[in-house]
């Protein structure tokens, strides 16, 4: 464990290459957790990289469909990194993102 489940209000760690603890995880449908798998594996790593698309999209659905599944506000910073790399990539420049790179963060930070 290397990380920190992504869920809303949840603090539990979790393996990085799942994104959320394992009781999280299992609330995914499958075809949800093999979009995750297949997106992470195609990215370089690189934050400016046009894969990281669709892996912050599958990230954000995956944060809304267990907030809805709880019945918590389905608001996560994967929607508002995605909107970001999309301007990045469309010519925004550094401030986008350093912008970024900070949503990310702080998504990845502990739950409160």
């Amino acid at each position: 464990m290397n990380g920190v489940c992504r869920a809303n209000g949840c603090s539990t760690p979790a393996q990085a290459m799942l994104m959320m603890c394992p009781s999280h995880w299992r609330m995914l449908p499958a075809a949800l957790q093999r979009t995750l798998r297949r997106s992470q594996q195609e990215c370089a790593g690189n934050e400016r990289d046009p894969a990281l698309v669709p892996y912050l999209d599958a990230c954000a659905q995956a944060v809304e469909f267990v907030a809805m599944r709880e019945m918590r506000t389905p608001d996560n910073r994967y929607r508002q990194a995605l909107a970001l790399l999309e301007a990045d990539l469309l010519g925004g420049g550094d401030q986008s993102h350093d912008h970024l790179r900070t949503c990310l963060q702080a998504q990845a930070a502990p739950a409160d």
